[in-house]
């Protein structure tokens, strides 16, 4: 009995080390891809050996063929954008569209069976001739034809301008939790599998290649030096206006790219594009190359751009941990997909309106580098491990190089946590509302990390997070990993501080306090609040208005309507008409409160109005002036919605209308006329 009581424990012991030994699978890539500009199209072949480091035998790898995205209006892609109120691409012409197509997986030379996804059309499951053992390995080859799409989301293209992102047919990740198969989403990125790229690219020679990783390539470096000054050239009749984009060479060029220990691989290619390069030394003494492309028409904001890269890279490598690649890039992209992405040793980022601006979208996406592509988190289910954490640091960036920003990410926060309308941290992106995803993920999680540094103390907290990237770097850590990283290194439980994960509403470092009074139109006290927000905002001026009967009316106003709002709200402004010489006014009076159940949100309220509705002249010309007086209370009762997406807005009112009007009182009265008795 007590031999077998023995085995027991031997077995459960093994199992729990077998599950607790961590694994990933290596995914390494030969592309070979050429560029027809004509039809703006890829077309391709790869080869993949899938190396299985699980304690699984695999049947079968789920690939996605994102392409496939935006191959017609019924895809998760149209469906989450028409929710967010994108309408561009489901009402796109039909070569703004793309797709991927052209597949025949083959499995060590043998043809592969391979079965459509039952809900996405750009998941496709590969069913291996024979099984994968574990610790085996197998090669899977495919050509593949991509039509890219107009840009919209991150990748396609803009007339001869391309931006070949999520272009290749690639495995989904396998882990402890089993396949993350996941549909392509504007809202929501991504979860991949590391491995080594070998991408040879073929285009016209007179196109500038930015891609994922280096080149070795004498005579293509010497070209891209004469590009520090190029310029359109423009039309003989004008010095200013340049002429259209020229024509692509004849010949074709290929460019051999390569990069190990990364998740993906991107690609810009455009003719026009100027290119900054440099060094920069980190602090562990390391040199890089640093690149920045981009078009004419932006070189002055992006002038600065290659040190703007420098700074940042150098600033994270300090924070968190030395850069293990050897180039860091920027590249402009177009202006119809906005704002920034990031992939493995480059990033993608939309015109911008100032240097400043740029700035700190370079620092931002440059951070990524660290937070997504080497601490490798599932994006997609906790998009506040890549995009929470890092909008920490570029939010330390921008106070150490700009100082205190203004607050308005923190002041729209917190009127949606004051109205209960937030989601919580731990919330997976496509999950989030349009609005909770930015305010949420990412400002709410960045004030969520100061909270832990203030917990843990700056230097406790550096070193925990230098800690967590030194045994993370390269892997696919969780939510659970990052906490266990953090405590090992400060020796502090911080159960409760990572509880605020799981729940909405304010953390502990938010409450503002105080009260402030503001002149409407003084501009410095407006600035001094938005960068300090105050509990209690009072603000006063003059104001306006005109009707008929009073003419213009002057007076003033007092409010303590604000932005997050307060329970108890009022508004009020008094007159005196210059027409009727009579005291008029308005306002109103609320009070809301939040059950967060069948409610959302319960007002109660008055409002109330005193005006000039009517005059009278007598037979002297004296005018009579008659006023009216409104009181209206209220109730609005606004229904929850289950699904916080939903753009529904359900509510029931009841309001009552209680009039006072002056009147005129005539009266009959006896003449007597005449000769009458």
């Amino acid at each position: 009995m007590r031999k077998y009581y023995l085995a027991i424990v031997a077995v459960i012991c093994i199992s729990i080390a077998s599950q607790a030994q961590y694994w990933q699978q290596q995914v390494n890539y030969t592309i070979d891809v050429s560029l027809n500009d004509t039809d703006h199209s890829l077309s391709g072949f790869e080869k993949i050996v899938y190396i299985n480091h699980s304690p699984d035998t695999l049947h079968f790898i789920w690939f996605h063929l994102w392409p496939n995205a935006y191959k017609n209006d019924r895809t998760a892609f149209t469906d989450q954008t028409l929710e967010n109120g994108n309408t561009k691409f489901y009402f796109s012409n039909q070569e703004d569209k793309g797709y991927i197509n052209r597949l025949d997986f083959k499995v060590n030379e043998v043809t592969a069976n391979v079965e459509d996804h039952p809900k996405y059309i750009d998941i496709v499951k590969v069913i291996l001739p024979t099984p994968l053992a574990p610790g085996a390995q197998t090669t899977i080859t495919t050509p593949f034809y991509v039509r890219l799409p107009f840009n919209i989301s991150r990748g396609g293209h803009v007339g001869q301008s391309y931006q070949a992102t999520q272009w290749y047919p690639k495995p989904a990740v396998y882990d402890k939790d089993g396949w993350h198969t996941m549909p392509y989403l504007d809202q929501g990125e991504f979860y991949s599998e590391f491995g080594n790229f070998q991408v040879n690219i073929t285009i016209p020679k007179n196109y500038v290649v930015a891609a994922t990783g280096s080149f070795d390539n004498e005579e293509e470096e010497k070209w891209l030096k004469t590009r520090a000054n190029f310029s359109l050239p423009t039309h003989q009749n004008s010095t200013k206006t340049p002429a259209a984009i020229p024509p692509s060479s004849s010949g074709l060029k290929t460019l051999h790219f390569t990069q190990n220990n990364v998740h993906d691989f991107s690609w810009f290619a455009d003719k026009s594009f100027i290119v900054q390069q440099d060094t920069c030394r980190l602090p562990s003494g390391k040199i890089i190359e640093v690149k920045a492309y981009y078009t004419p028409a932006e070189k002055e904001n992006w002038d600065k751009a290659v040190q703007f890269a420098k700074d940042a890279t150098r600033f994270y490598a300090t924070e968190l941990g030395d850069y293990p690649y050897p180039i860091v890039q920027v590249v402009q992209g177009p202006k119809s997909f906005g704002g920034g992405m990031e992939y493995p040793t480059i990033t993608v980022i939309s015109p911008i309106a100032n240097e400043k601006m740029l700035d700190i979208t370079i620092a931002h996406e440059i951070g990524h580098n660290w937070l997504y592509g080497i601490l490798a988190s599932n994006e997609r289910m906790h998009p506040w491990m890549d995009e929470g954490i890092n909008s920490f640091y570029e939010k330390k960036y921008t106070a150490l190089k700009y100082g205190q920003p203004l607050q308005l990410e923190k002041i729209a926060f917190e009127t949606k946590a004051i109205t209960k309308t937030d989601q919580p941290i731990s919330t997976p992106a496509a999950e989030f509302s349009e609005t909770n995803y930015l305010l949420v993920a990412y400002y709410k999680t960045a004030a969520w990390m100061q909270y832990l540094e203030t917990v843990l103390g700056t230097d406790v907290f550096q070193k925990a997070m230098q800690h967590y990237y030194s045994l993370w770097q390269f892997k696919h850590p969780q939510p659970q990993d990052f906490k266990k990283a953090i405590e090992e290194s400060s020796g502090q439980n911080v159960d409760s501080v990572f509880s605020y994960l799981s729940k909405p509403g304010l953390l502990p470092t938010q409450k503002s306090t105080g009260s402030k009074a503001n002149f409407v139109f003084n501009f410095n006290s407006w600035k001094a609040y938005l960068r300090n927000p105050t509990k209690n905002l009072f603000t006063f001026g003059p104001a306006v208005g005109y009707n008929h009967y009073d003419k213009l009316l002057a007076g003033g106003f007092i409010t303590n309507l604000k932005l997050p709002p307060s329970a108890f709200n009022f508004f009020l402004a008094s007159f005196y008409a210059t027409g009727s010489k009579k005291l008029a006014g308005l306002g109103f009076a609320t009070y809301s409160f939040y059950p967060d159940k069948i409610f959302q949100r319960i007002t109660v309220g008055v409002a109330a109005s005193h005006f000039t509705m009517d005059e009278y002249k007598d037979e002297n010309n004296q005018k009579t002036f008659l006023q009216f007086t409104k009181l209206a209370p209220g109730i609005k009762l606004v229904l929850k919605e289950k699904n916080p997406r939903s753009n529904k807005n359900r509510y029931i009112q009841y309001k009552s209308f209680f009039f006072r009007e002056d009147a005129l009182q005539f009266y009959r009265d006896t003449m007597i006329v005449g000769t009458d008795t």
